[in-house]
């Protein structure tokens, strides 16, 4: 009797050590596929942030375009009122000059 109760215990034993040997087998393959899958999450979100950083990238250099464009063209104005300002002012000059030469002329001749 006491070597049945010996061999229970032993089975028993065995038994107990199967079982954790399984748990500890499910909870390593639990722990690959939660690492995997954090994995392919990080993955997923390095490939979307990337891409976000790309399309930021344009659309500040899309409008960093835009806003020189702008200023280029203000610029442009300006110079161009500008000149046209100082031709104006040399024609002026340069009427005046043509009618004291014809008022001299007159004069002479």
């Amino acid at each position: 009797m006491k070597e049945n109760v010996i061999d229970e215990m032993i089975g028993d034993i065995r038994s107990a050590e199967e079982r954790a040997d399984r748990l500890v087998h499910e909870a390593a393959q639990r722990g690959k596929d939660i690492l995997m899958t954090a994995q392919a999450e990080a993955d997923r979100i390095r490939r979307e942030t990337a891409a976000d950083c790309k399309e930021l990238s344009r659309h500040a250099e899309s409008e960093a375009e835009r806003i020189a464009s702008e200023r280029r063209a203000a610029t442009l104005r300006k110079g161009e009122a500008a000149a046209n300002k100082l031709l104006e002012d040399k024609n002026s000059a340069v009427e005046v000059a043509a009618d004291k030469v014809v008022e001299m002329l007159l004069k002479e001749y």
